[in-house]
C-alpha cells in the first residue's frame, strides 16, 4: 500500500506543479489572490469579482467606458466601483452583465455607457454565455484551451521581462497601451498631417461597420426599458452615458449617412426615462484632436478628464446633464 500511494504522488505530483503554474500565469486571475488581472481578461475576471465582492456600483459599456480607471474615480468620489465595461461589448452583452450583477450584488450605482454606435448593433448575449460558465465552473475554466495559451504567453511575456533586467534593456511590454493606465503614447506625425491614427480612415471603418440601412433597433430601447424599471423598482440609481466621440465621427460618419436625427431621436427617449450625461457631440473637447487616439478613443490625461465629468459635478461645455 506504501508504494502504491509514493507510485500516485510520484504521478500527481508534475500534474500539480503544471496546475500551480498556470494558475500563477493565467491573466485571469480566476481566485482574485495575486490582484493582477490583465485589462484584456475581461469581462472572466469582472464576473468573478461580481461573485467575489458583491459591489454596490458598477460601471458597464464598452472601450470607451472600460477606459476608465476605478482607482482614480475612487480618488474622486471616495467610493468603491467595479467596472464590468470591457472592449467591444456590445450592448446585449453589456445588458447581460447587468442583469449577472443584479443577481449577485447588492446594487446602489449603475453608470451604463451607450451610445449611437452600440443601439443599433448586436443585442445578443454574445460571448457572456461561455464566459459566466467559466466563471462559475472552475472544471469549464481550466479545461479551456485558450485559457491555457494566454498562460504561455504570459510566461513569454514575463520571461522577456526577466531576461532584460538581467541585460539592463527596457522592460518589454506585451500591451503598449493599456486603457486603463494613463500613459501618453507620443504620436509619429508629420507637419499637416492627421492626429495618431487617420481620423478620416477611421470614420471610413465606422461606417463600414454600420453599413447602409443602419438604424437604431427598436429592441434596443426594449431592453434598456427593462432594466431602467428594474433600478427604480429597487431604488438603484441609473445613470446612462453617452461617452465623448471625435467631432470627425460627427462630420464623416453620422452627418453624411443622415444618422444624426435618428441618434438624437434614440438620446431623447433615454432622457424622458432615466439620467443621461450626453458627451457625444461637437463641443470644443471633441474638436481637439489632440485629446483622441482615434475617432472613439482618448489620449492618456484625457481620460482623466472624462473621469471628472462623469463623476463629478464639474460644470463644462463638454458634457449635458439631464435627469427625466
Amino acid at each position: 500500500m506504501r508504494k502504491l500511494i509514493q507510485k500516485a504522488a510520484l504521478f500527481l505530483i508534475p500534474f500539480l506543479i503544471l496546475f500551480l503554474c498556470f494558475f500563477w500565469l493565467e491573466p485571469y486571475d480566476y481566485f482574485g489572490l495575486r490582484g493582477d488581472a490583465t485589462y484584456l481578461s475581461r469581462p472572466l475576471s469582472s464576473m468573478r469579482a461580481v461573485m467575489r465582492e458583491q459591489p454596490s456600483n458598477i460601471i458597464l459599456g464598452d472601450s470607451r467606458m472600460a477606459n476608465l480607471n476605478v482607482d482614480y474615480i475612487e480618488e474622486l468620489t471616495g467610493e468603491d466601483y467595479l467596472s464590468l465595461a470591457f472592449g467591444g461589448a456590445t450592448l446585449g452583452e453589456s445588458v447581460e452583465l447587468f442583469w449577472y450583477a443584479a443577481g449577485r450584488a447588492p446594487l446602489e450605482k449603475v453608470y451604463f455607457g451607450v451610445s449611437f454606435y452600440t443601439a443599433g448593433g448586436d443585442l445578443s448575449s454574445g460571448r457572456i454565455p461561455d464566459v459566466q460558465e467559466q466563471a462559475e465552473h472552475l472544471g469549464s475554466f481550466v479545461s479551456n484551451f485558450n485559457n491555457w495559451l494566454e498562460a504561455i504567453n504570459t510566461a513569454k511575456y514575463k520571461t522577456k521581462n526577466l531576461l532584460a533586467g538581467l541585460l539592463d534593456k527596457p522592460e518589454w511590454v506585451e500591451y503598449p497601451e493599456d486603457p486603463t493606465q494613463f500613459v501618453n503614447i507620443e504620436p509619429s506625425q508629420e507637419p499637416g498631417e492627421r492626429y495618431r491614427k487617420n481620423l478620416e480612415d477611421y470614420a471610413g471603418i465606422i461606417r463600414s461597420n454600420l453599413g447602409e440601412g443602419w438604424q437604431i433597433n427598436p429592441e434596443s430601447c426594449e431592453k434598456l426599458a427593462e432594466i431602467i424599471d428594474y433600478c427604480e423598482e429597487n431604488g438603484i440609481e441609473l445613470i446612462f452615458v453617452f461617452p465623448p466621440m471625435q467631432e470627425s465621427i460627427q462630420t464623416l460618419v453620422l452627418e453624411p449617412m443622415g444618422l444624426v436625427e435618428q441618434a438624437e431621436t434614440f438620446k431623447q427617449w433615454l432622457r424622458e426615462r432615466a439620467t443621461v450625461y450626453d458627451l457625444e457631440f461637437v463641443n470644443s473637447f471633441t474638436s481637439n484632436e489632440d485629446n483622441f487616439y482615434d475617432g472613439f478613443h482618448l489620449m492618456g490625461e484625457q481620460k482623466k478628464v472624462l473621469a471628472e465629468l462623469i463623476f463629478t459635478d464639474i460644470q463644462s461645455e463638454a458634457i449635458r446633464r439631464t435627469n427625466p
